[in-house]
């Protein structure tokens, strides 16, 4: 299976063997998901969920400061 995922306006083409949940996206990326959002088909979703090969899917790294 061929996944998209746009991480920092980057696109990255993954494959799988398998339909995998959002938690091996980022592992495969190797991204801590302490530091991201998930957004599927712009919804913010949990890393549990699995991943459907038509879903466009965008990690949005989160930025705080103080």
């Amino acid at each position: 299976m061929e996944i998209i995922v746009t991480y920092e306006n980057k696109k990255n083409k993954l494959i799988f063997d398998n339909i995998p949940k959002v938690s091996e996206l980022l592992n495969k990326l190797n991204i801590n998901t302490e530091t991201i959002l998930i957004k599927i088909n712009n919804e913010i979703e949990p890393e549990n969920i699995k991943i459907k090969k038509e879903d466009k899917i965008e990690i949005i790294k989160i930025i705080s400061g103080g």
